[in-house]
């Protein structure tokens, strides 16, 4: 299987990058800086933020030979007590500007080939509410979630071949989260990505990481 992963630099899109070239597959990564990248079978320095990302991300996917899955990981987050206006404008930027960029230029592949896909990105179980101190972030992983529906109808209606999985993860220990703080049901990223595959493999239309994050999440919303 021929896999892209965005935002492979570090946490989880790094680490599935790893494990899915333990498992034999082949890997295209993608992130601002090439140099962050570790080993995989193709690189491209893309930043979702830039107009041309659609277009190097077509590149990377040739330089692959092709594409089966696309992992949407990039996005950034973090604390804002403060309410600082051009911090709350750049989550929004990457997480939803940056996300639909992105995913709307992998799904265009996929659709103007014919060639049956599956596009999986990492939002957050932060979406099913708004959060005191992470407004902009609680409200960028609702916007993915919604863009995420309605791409499945678009596939469906268009009978396309083409399966959308929703990544919801709680708290796992990546750089978004602050060195040597207590969180809520704390995921490693090993445990993360191993569940994180194993959801996407099911081609699961919203999975949950983990199972007491979607008991939680159903109560909470």
């Amino acid at each position: 299987m021929k896999i892209i992963i965005m935002g492979a630099s570090s946490g989880l899109g790094a680490e599935l990058a790893l494990l899915y070239l333990r498992a034999g597959h082949q890997v295209g990564c993608a992130a601002r800086s090439v140099d962050r990248i570790g080993p995989c079978d193709a690189r491209a320095a893309i930043d979702v933020n830039s107009p041309d990302g659609p277009d190097r991300l077509r590149a990377l996917i040739a330089d692959l030979g092709g594409m089966d899955l696309y992992i949407h990981v990039a996005g950034i987050g973090y604390d804002d007590p403060a309410l600082d206006p051009e911090r709350e404008a750049a989550i929004a930027a990457t997480n939803c500007a940056g996300f639909a960029r992105m995913v709307a230029a992998a799904f265009s592949w996929f659709a103007a080939t014919g060639r049956p896909g599956q596009i999986a990105a990492i939002s957050s179980v932060a979406g099913t509410k708004g959060i005191r101190s992470m407004e902009a972030y609680c409200a960028s992983k609702r916007f993915d979630w919604t863009y995420l529906e309605g791409l499945r109808q678009r596939a469906v209606t268009g009978r396309l071949p083409i399966a959308i999985t929703d990544i919801r993860p709680g708290w796992t220990r990546t750089p978004l989260l602050k060195p040597g703080a207590r969180y809520p049901l704390l995921m490693q990223p090993e445990r993360a990505c191993r569940l994180i595959a194993r959801a996407i493999a099911r081609r699961r239309k919203v999975a949950y990481i983990d199972w007491r994050w979607r008991l939680l999440c159903a109560a909470w919303s």
